[in-house]
Parts: structure tokens; sequence; C-alpha cells
């Protein structure tokens, strides 16, 4: 029998505080505290990467403090649908989460989500993060067919797309 052999890691490296965790940026390589990049919502000092943030993470930026509300039946998971406040405004919000890849489900939630937005004369912010998937066009219409009754409306909506995503084109 072959003998076990153990290797001993240092719990603090050398120049790390103890506790603290360094990431590094896979686009510079630079390696930053991760409190550091918390503090600047995850974007690298040195070159400006962009990492990517779960949806919870993107709405405790864009929307006031504890005002999100799940639209009603909404979908359980990580991307989040529902409404909003925007510096006291209402608006209808659909955040994807990034290791999210959409289903019908989340695409079914969204146009809810939409309708809901039209029926509450409310703006629409959607960032999408996440890959469409390989889903059939009728379902990415109908997203394009309530999108355009928003438009009719004169309601105006936002859609924050990722690097890498195909998303729905914004007018």
């Amino acid at each position: 029998a072959m003998a076990r052999r153990y290797i001993s890691l240092p719990t603090v490296l050398h120049g790390q505080a103890a506790g603290q965790v360094h990431i590094r940026c896979p686009l510079c390589g630079e390696v930053s505290p991760s409190a550091d990049l918390a503090a600047q919502a995850m974007v690298c000092p040195w070159c400006d990467f962009h990492f990517p943030l779960e949806a919870g993470q993107h709405l405790a930026l864009l929307v006031d403090e504890g005002s999100f509300r799940p639209l009603k039946g909404g979908l359980a998971g990580p991307s989040l649908f529902g409404r909003a406040t925007l510096w006291e405004r209402p608006i209808a919000l659909a955040v994807a989460d990034p290791s999210t890849c959409w289903t019908s489900a989340e695409v079914q939630a969204l146009i809810a989500l939409i309708e809901e937005a039209h029926l509450q004369h409310a703006p629409l912010l959607w960032v999408l993060t996440a890959p469409q998937g390989t889903l059939g066009g009728g379902l990415w219409a109908g997203v394009q067919s309530a999108l355009g009754r928003l438009s009719e409306a004169g309601l105006p909506r936002l859609v924050l797309e990722g690097v890498g995503v195909h998303g729905v084109e914004a007018e």
C-alpha cells in the first residue's frame, strides 16, 4: 500500500490578514481583497472588469432598500420578478441570476411581469445577466409582443444586458 502524504497549508498567506479572502481578476490577473471588491460593486479596481453579481446583489444596488415585492404567484428561484421603487417611484423589475439558464417558466414570469407593468402604468427595468437558453421562438415572440404593448402605451423600459448575453433588443 502506498503511504498517504499530507500537505500543510498556512492559514494566513504572506501579506494577508487573518480571515481575509482575496480574489484574482480573470481579466488582468491582479489580486484584490474581497471586501474591497464588494465595496466597489464587484468591479476590479485595476481594469474595471465586472464580476458577475447574483440577482439579490443587483437588487441591492438598483432599487430602494426593502422596496422589492415579488410577483404574486411568481417563480421560486434565483432570478427575481416583481415590483420595487427606484428613487421612490414604482417600477416593474426583472433581475436574471447569472447561474440560471432561461426556461419557459422564467420567460412566462417575465411576460406576466411586463403585463403587470402595463396594467400598473409602471416602467420596466430588466437586468439580463443569464443566457436565454435554447427556447423556441414562440416564447420570445411573446416577450417581444408584451414589450411592444409597453411601447404603445408610452411606458419606458430599460434592458441592461451582461457581456456575452444575447438579450431582447431595447428600443
